[in-house]
């Protein structure tokens, strides 16, 4: 809340509470085994609602599971400290326990995608692994958008609004944890021939 002096009148000026995302580095040890689970991966496919021709390709985690949920953890708390959104969900009229789903691993190839959608359970979590391609080059390369990933959400008025976050190679490590039902999609890339690597899945009662 800003508040302004005019003239005799006291204005100011308040805006609407609402949730957000934590954003957080995955310590070195967890990241570098997962890093590694990934690039040499030999595990189930996973077949998702989204699955079908041009989208990115998921598999389970299956090598770092625990270490990477007992780090999960750690968001959840944080999460609940800063926005409380338990608060908000009031489906049960008693304390409900929460699981953490297994983990996937997304491997999306040049000019693939994954289209807007949300997520089962209480909340979501990305975690950037590999990015192959230079920002300033996708950016710059005529496409709308290149190789963001955007959250999509209606303001008070109904009007739709986009945050997006341009993926560059400095986001290798980083994870941003957010509501399951908070839509988002990620843009294809154009200017690498490897693949860019992510993790995602869901917190659920």
């Amino acid at each position: 809340m800003v508040a302004r002096n005019r003239g005799s009148n006291r204005m100011k000026s308040v805006s609407f509470n609402n949730f957000g995302y934590i954003e957080d580095k995955l310590p070195s040890n967890l990241f570098n085994s997962i890093k590694n689970e990934c690039e040499n991966l030999n595990h189930k496919e996973m077949v998702s609602g989204l699955t079908g021709r041009g989208v990115a390709k998921h598999y389970y985690m299956r090598d770092n599971v625990k270490e990477f949920q007992s780090y999960l953890q750690t968001l959840i708390l944080e999460y609940e400290q800063s926005f409380k959104y338990m608060n908000d969900i009031k489906i049960f009229s008693s304390p409900t326990p929460i699981m953490i789903d297994t983990p996937w691993i997304n491997i999306q190839k040049k000019y693939e995608f994954i289209p807007n959608h949300t997520h089962d359970g209480v909340y979501s979590y990305t975690l950037w692994v590999k990015i192959p391609y230079d920002i300033e080059e996708e950016l710059n390369n005529g496409h709308c958008h290149a190789s963001t990933f955007e959250f999509t959400y209606n303001n008070i008025t109904g009007s739709i609004n986009n945050l997006r976050i341009p993926v560059s190679k400095e986001y290798e490590g980083k994870i941003i944890f957010f509501p399951a039902k908070l839509q988002h999609c990620v843009y294809p890339f154009y200017t690498s021939d490897e693949n860019r690597i992510s993790i995602s899945g869901n917190i659920v009662f």
